[in-house]
Order: structure tokens, then sequence, then C-alpha cells
């Protein structure tokens, strides 16, 4: 009687522990298909996003973040020759505010421009409700456009005008340009890059520029792979370039673009000349200029859309003249100037 007992006993602790791990096992189950459609569900969300970029910190910008760009100017120069151009300039504009951009300034080539980009965006910016010279975006044609250094002066001297107009409160004051950030429209801005620029950026220094396709890479110059700041001769495949640069604005009003930079063929590299001009003054200790590289890439990850222009288009003959020349014409300008021992820091990331 007691054995019969003993199993009975054994038997329904043995049912009632099967019926438990059943309810536990379909518990876990429910709570895997759960945090499964989390994870679907924010995956979907970030790749159909409207603002879903290759950039992590694209999205959502902080307070902190809004208010390192708040003395950011971007500036840019467009002329174009499609609708594809233009949409690619619309984008641009786009990507600038969901980037918290305090003031966009885009300086116009009338003469060359076939797209009619003035009225157009004079048009998109009323019908979004934005002012175009007072809500951030400021639209500027430049006629006659003289040169590369001339519209690239103008448009220096409109956002040293936007600092004397702003009034003297001390929230004003927080956000008057100190940084002037030259970008081609064929560019993808990414918040990263901004960020990574602004922090190498100090009192010493008078630019800090992306490395892109076509930049001397860091192991042609140097075999120590360990090291992540170093000095490089300045030239035309080690400068910075207006592609995509963030220069002090103080001190480039200083002496603007150089013209030397118009008399090469083709007219450019004035970057170059800009360096040359405050290195041989200051030195290259107080006027620094740095190149910012990633590790295990030739160049940073920033899109150029110039880079995948159809070689048999004017469009993109042009580009390769100027990639092919960049070399030679920066030490044509070099020369003219007589400037030595002008430098460049690699910065690795």
């Amino acid at each position: 009687m007691e054995k019969k007992s003993t199993l009975f006993t054994s038997t329904c602790f043995n049912v009632h522990s099967k019926h438990i791990s059943r309810r536990l096992a379909k518990r876990l189950f429910i709570i895997f298909i759960l945090l499964l459609l989390i994870l679907l569900t924010l995956s979907w969300i970030t790749i159909f996003s409207p603002n879903a970029t290759n950039d992590k910190s694209y999205n959502n910008p902080t307070s902190a973040h809004r208010q390192n760009h708040s003395q950011v100017v971007l500036v840019t120069r467009y002329w174009g020759e499609s609708q594809k151009d233009l949409i690619r300039l619309l984008q641009f504009i786009r990507h600038s505010a969901a980037m918290g951009i305090h003031s966009l300034v885009i300086g116009i080539h009338v003469q060359s421009d076939q797209t009619n980009a003035i009225n157009v965006l004079r048009d998109e910016l009323m019908s979004s409700g934005v002012d175009d010279q007072h809500g951030g975006v400021h639209v500027v044609p430049i006629q006659p456009w003289v040169g590369v250094t001339q519209p690239l002066n103008a448009l220096i001297d409109f956002v040293a005008s936007l600092q004397k107009n702003n009034d003297s409160s001390t929230e004003t004051q927080q956000q008057q340009p100190k940084y002037v950030w030259f970008v081609s429209p064929e560019v993808t801005l990414l918040r990263s890059s901004l960020m990574r620029m602004v922090a190498h950026m100090d009192e010493n220094t008078l630019v800090v520029g992306e490395a892109l396709l076509g930049h001397t890479p860091p192991s042609a110059l140097t075999s120590n792979e360990s090291r992540s700041d170093f000095s490089v001769p300045l030239d035309g495949l080690t400068s910075p370039w207006n592609t995509c640069a963030l220069w002090t604005l103080e001190m480039l009003l200083e002496t603007h673009f150089p013209g030397v930079a118009d008399l090469v063929d083709p007219p450019g590299m004035e970057e170059v000349a800009a360096i040359a001009q405050h290195q041989s003054i200051h030195g290259s200790t107080l006027r620094r200029a740095v190149l910012l590289f990633p590790r295990k890439s030739r160049h940073s990850k920033l899109l150029w859309a110039a880079t995948s222009f159809s070689t048999t288009s004017d469009r993109g003959m042009k580009h390769a003249v100027k990639m092919k020349t960049k070399q030679s014409r920066a030490r044509s300008i070099l020369r003219s100037m007589n400037a030595n021992n002008c430098t460049v820091n690699y910065i690795l990331y």
C-alpha cells in the first residue's frame, strides 16, 4: 500500500513537472517571438526612414550636436547642366537641414546655370515656409563669376556679413559663424564627418579636411603603421580640398583665397595657396592644415558623385583634367609664392 502511494505521488510529481516545463517553454517561445517582432520593426524603421543614411549619428540630432553646428556655415557653389544636378542640390539642402546646420549659403553661377536654380530654390523654400534670406538658407547669385577665387571670396564676405548682422544677445553670439564648411553638392553630407572635423579644430588650426579619393594615402608617406598623427609636405594631393573642408572664418578673412590660384591651368588649388600664405606668415604650428584619414581605407567614407562622372561627358573630362593636374598646379602656386616648408598634419582615425 505504501509502495502504491509512493508511486502515485511520484507520478503526480512527474506530470506536474512536465506541465510546468511545457508552460515555461510556451512562455519562452512567446517572449522569443515578441523580441523577434521588435527587432524586425526596428530594422524596418532604420531601413525605410526618410532620413536614413549610412551615417549612424545622422538621425535624431541631440542638442549638443546642434550647438556644435550652430557656429558652422555650410557653403556650396552650384551651376547645373540638367535636372539631375538640380535634384542633387535639393537633396543636399534637405540633408543639411536634417543635420541641424544653422546656415547654408548657396552661390549660384548665374551665367553657367542651365537649371533655373535661383527661381526653383526660391519657390521650394517659400512652399516649405522657409524664407531664403532669414530661415538659414541663403541663395546668393554671383554675376559675373570670374575664375575660382572671386566667387569663393564673395561667399566668404557674405558669411562675414551674417556675422555682423546678428544682434549682440548672448544666445545669438553663441551662434555667430566661426567656421566655414565648403562642400561640393556632389558630396553626400555626413554628420559624423562634420563632428570629426570640428573636434580637430583649435585656436591654431586654419583648415581641416576629409581625405577623398585621389589624396595620397598614409601608407605612401610613412612606413610606421602605428603613427596616428604626422606631418607631411604640402602639395596638391596632401592638401585639404574644398570638396569637403572646414575653415576657421576669422583666419580666412585675413587673406581670403589668393588670386594666384586663378593663374594656373585650369584655375584652382586655392586651398594650397591659402595654406601657403598663412604658414609663410605665421608658421605651420600657428596655422595648422589637417587632413583626416580612416585607418582602414585609402579615403573617407564620404560619397563623392564626381568620381562616377562619365569620362566622355564634358563635366567628366573636366574633372579628370583637374584631378590629373592637382600636383603640377600646386607646385606652380608654391613656386610663384616662394612658399617653402609648408606642411599638412595627417591624422588617422
